[in-house]
C-alpha cells in the first residue's frame, strides 16, 4: 500500500490476495473452509504485532507484523508432492517481496523473509501432509484515530 496506512485486517487480505494472484489457492487463519492443497493459509506469527525499532513520528506509530504463511502441497512425500512443495515456496516467497503478481507489495515498506520452515505431519488417516511455513515481517504504519 506504500504511503497508505494499512492496518492489520488489510494487511492479511492484501497478502492474501498477493498469493491468489500468484495462482496458489488462499484462505485465512480464520476462515471456516480451507482450500484443498496445494494452497496456502495465512496465519498469525508469535509475536504477532512488535514496534519498529526505527523512530516513528508524532501522528503515526511504526510497527512490525509478524505473518507466517502455511503453504500445503499434498500427501506423500514423494516426488511431485516435494516438487510442488518447492514450486510453493518459491511463489510464495516472490510474491510476498517484489510483489510480482499484483504489482504492489503488501504492507508499508519493504517485508523481511525471517525463514521456510518445512514440515512432514501425520493426518488422522496415517498418512503425511508435506508443507512449510514462510515467515515474513511486514512494516506497517498505524495511525490514532
Amino acid at each position: 500500500m506504500g504511503a497508505d496506512m494499512v492496518n492489520l485486517t488489510t494487511l492479511r487480505t492484501e497478502v492474501k490476495d498477493e498469493l491468489e494472484a500468484a495462482g496458489i489457492p488462499t484462505a485465512g487463519w480464520a476462515d471456516n473452509r480451507l482450500p484443498a492443497p496445494p494452497c496456502a493459509i495465512v496465519s498469525l506469527a508469535e509475536p504477532y504485532l512488535s514496534p519498529a525499532t526505527e523512530g516513528s513520528g508524532s501522528l503515526e506509530c511504526r510497527f512490525v507484523a509478524h505473518l507466517a504463511v502455511e503453504v500445503v502441497a499434498g500427501r506423500g512425500p514423494d516426488e511431485q508432492v516435494a516438487a510442488e512443495l518447492d514450486w510453493l515456496i518459491r511463489t510464495a516467497v516472490l510474491a510476498l517481496l517484489t510483489g510480482e503478481y499484483t504489482g504492489r507489495v503488501p504492507g508499508d515498506g519493504v517485508p523481511q523473509l525471517v525463514d521456510v520452515r518445512p514440515y512432514v505431519a501425520e493426518t488422522p488417516e496415517e498418512s503425511m501432509t508435506v508443507g512449510a511455513y514462510v515467515s515474513v515481517n511486514f512494516p506497517i504504519n498505524m495511525k490514532e484515530s
